[in-house]
């Protein structure tokens, strides 16, 4: 046997070893998961009972649509069906978010959306409907999937981007989303899959060092040029429809005064961002500060600091409804 031979016959005997690793590892993994997704399930009997997995890899997961007792509509939204064609005289609110969007916690007409709804109804006196395109846990990359495909659908005459400071984390790495990006998400490749895990866990290892442990100053400080890369999409989306954005930045409910408020930089940083990138920008911390972060929080017995409850829903509502009639979007205000 010539040295060539030997030579090729040691490469396939190596090629063949690592498929076989390769093969050996996938199947762990696959195994694992398994085992993963029936703890979840376990954990969360009833998930499967509102929400199903998404065709969008990226969205991951979705609503059931018009299933009795989850309060969804025929395009899996808790919200009220709307017809795709808008009526004349209707200035249309596309609102998009997560759970703060769609009013998760508190009875569906005292969500924001609806009381801005009622309340710029009155102010324009003409009739101004709000479209809720939001779901639990979203973050701003399954965000985006709702702007490119479905929001302009409807035609509307005002985007608001519901903006909340846990929107950078990672849909099935972090846990924001209770467990449901990890439950619904299904990798293809397992073994690559686990080999990004890794590598996004040391990437935020290493953030912690230069970026600090405050969670929300942590994902904004590690993930800003993805965010950056975000609302450069959204102000271009806006533009190729002509359709303006308002940014709604809603604060966390911590402390026990929004004087003491420990995020003002950050929102600072993101009411900057937001402007140069074409949208126009309204802070809550603005709309709230006459009242405590205690009046305004869902949840005080458990560590809830994202979720407002109706008194927070109102107020920012009618701060939202006013930015609408204030004249900035008066160019559409005159729309069909």
């Amino acid at each position: 046997m010539s040295w060539r031979d030997r030579r090729l016959i040691e490469i396939a005997l190596l090629l063949a070893s690592l498929i076989l690793s390769f093969a050996i590892l996938e199947f762990v993994l696959r195994i694992q998961y398994r085992r993963e997704h029936q703890r979840l399930a376990g954990k969360d009997p009833n998930r499967e009972f509102c929400t199903t997995a998404a065709d969008d890899p990226v969205l991951i997961y979705r609503y059931v649509p018009n299933r009795p007792g989850c309060e969804t509509n025929s395009q899996g939204y808790r919200d009220h069906e709307h017809a795709f064609k808008k009526q004349a005289g209707v200035f249309r609110i596309v609102i998009i978010g997560d759970s703060v969007a769609e009013g998760w916690g508190v009875p569906r007409e005292q969500a924001f959306a609806r009381v801005a709804e009622k309340e710029a109804s009155r102010l324009l006196s003409r009739r101004v409907e709000a479209i809720i395109l939001a779901r639990q846990g979203y973050s701003t990359s399954q965000e985006l999937v709702l702007l490119r495909s479905e929001a302009f659908r409807y035609d509307p005459d005002l985007i608001v981007w519901s903006y909340v400071l846990n929107d950078p984390a990672d849909p099935v790495f972090h846990n924001e989303n209770s467990e449901a990006g990890r439950f619904f998400f299904r990798p293809k490749v397992f073994l690559f899959h686990f080999v990004r895990q890794e590598l996004f866990w040391f990437h935020e290892r290493i953030a912690r060092i230069s970026c600090g442990s405050e969670y929300h100053e942590l994902l904004h400080c590690a993930y800003w040029n993805n965010i950056g890369d975000y609302f450069r999409e959204i102000g271009a989306l806006a533009r190729a429809h002509s359709v303006p954005v308002l940014f709604l930045l809603s604060p966390v409910f911590e402390g026990s005064s929004f004087d003491r408020y420990t995020l003002k930089g950050l929102h600072q940083r993101l009411i900057e961002l937001a402007a140069h990138d074409g949208l126009q920008p309204l802070d809550g911390l603005d709309c709230y500060r006459d009242h405590t972060p205690d009046e305004l929080r869902l949840h005080r017995e458990v560590f809830d600091p994202w979720h407002p409850n109706p008194k927070a829903h109102a107020i920012l509502g009618k701060c939202l409804a006013a930015a609408i009639s204030s004249g900035q979007f008066s160019e559409l205000q005159g729309g069909t």
